[in-house]
């Protein structure tokens, strides 16, 4: 009987250690998955910044991908232009000038919304986790991203004085 309990303990052992092994590798590519995920999905260029932080969140029919990041105006720029799923969008601007380029998204919002997303609360929301809601931003763009045939949506917002950037895709 001991025997038997000693074997099944050391079977125990063994799953566990390989099981939480198995957690570890898994997650340590979890980053690169995320932001592998994120580039093929929105056709995008390689994050410029080596140190970003990815997360997600969903199921198997509906999925979210956050990726924040900094970086220059030169590495932005360079990226949005090698990126084919942001080249061809116009951001929104904040704070909003009668000047700015009207900007583009999926369906053009009625006029009160888009008013309502020329407005501080609106513009800076963001469900992504390493993102500080609480700071006050003075300037920035934001990106609408949709890709109808892919059901691919989201959004990236830059705080263009700090060189935060902000960015979430989902599909569904």
């Amino acid at each position: 009987m001991r025997s038997c309990l000693k074997i099944i303990a050391i079977t125990s052992l063994i799953i566990g250690g390989l099981m939480t092994g198995l957690y570890f590798w898994w997650m340590a590519g979890e980053r690169e998955r995320v932001h592998d995920a994120v580039i093929a999905s929105a056709h995008l260029a390689p994050i410029p910044d080596r140190s970003y932080r990815a997360s997600t969140a969903g199921n198997v029919f509906t999925r979210s991908y956050w990726l924040d990041f900094s970086c220059s105006e030169a590495d932005f720029q360079s990226f949005i232009e090698a990126s084919p799923g942001l080249k061809e969008i116009v951001p929104y601007y904040f704070p909003h000038s009668e000047k700015d380029p009207l900007p583009t998204t999926f369906d053009r919002p009625p006029d009160n919304e888009l008013e309502s997303m020329q407005e501080y609360d609106y513009f800076w929301e963001t469900d992504t986790p390493g993102w500080d809601q609480k700071r006050q931003r003075q300037r920035g763009r934001r990106y609408e991203i949709h890709l109808r045939k892919e059901a691919i949506h989201g959004y990236l917002l830059r705080d263009d004085e700090t060189g935060e950037v902000s960015l979430r895709i989902s599909y569904s």
